[in-house]
């Protein structure tokens, strides 16, 4: 047939028309298929940057923690100077626990160095 339309009779010509509506709604629920999982797919990736962004400030927030823990206790090794310096820039983002945690590390890290 390739497109061109043949007369034989009117069943014809009706299931001729018949296949070119469905080809047609076929068409548009693929390129609807297809859009649904592309905006998938960005928002997908917009969601991974977001938490690839906060994983990597995090990874570089309890670094900067460790290295201030670090730096003070070359000066003291006073638990509660140092928690509150450290308490004092990072007191936001980690809570006291945590900060507490980052001084027993360190610590210990600071036993098998020397």
């Amino acid at each position: 047939m390739n497109n061109e339309e043949v007369s034989l009779n009117e069943h014809f010509i009706w299931t001729q028309k018949r296949i070119k509506e469905l080809n047609q709604d076929r068409r548009t629920d693929i390129m609807d298929y297809e859009m649904k999982m592309m905006d998938r797919e960005i928002y997908g990736r917009e969601i991974g940057e977001k938490v690839g962004e906060k994983r990597g400030k995090e990874i570089a927030t309890r670094a900067g923690v460790k290295k201030l823990i670090a730096t003070i206790m070359k000066f003291s090794t006073d638990s509660t100077i140092i928690f509150d310096t450290v308490k004092e820039q990072y007191g936001e983002y980690f809570s006291d626990d945590e900060l507490k945690q980052f001084i027993a590390e360190a610590k210990t890290d600071s036993l098998r160095e020397a």
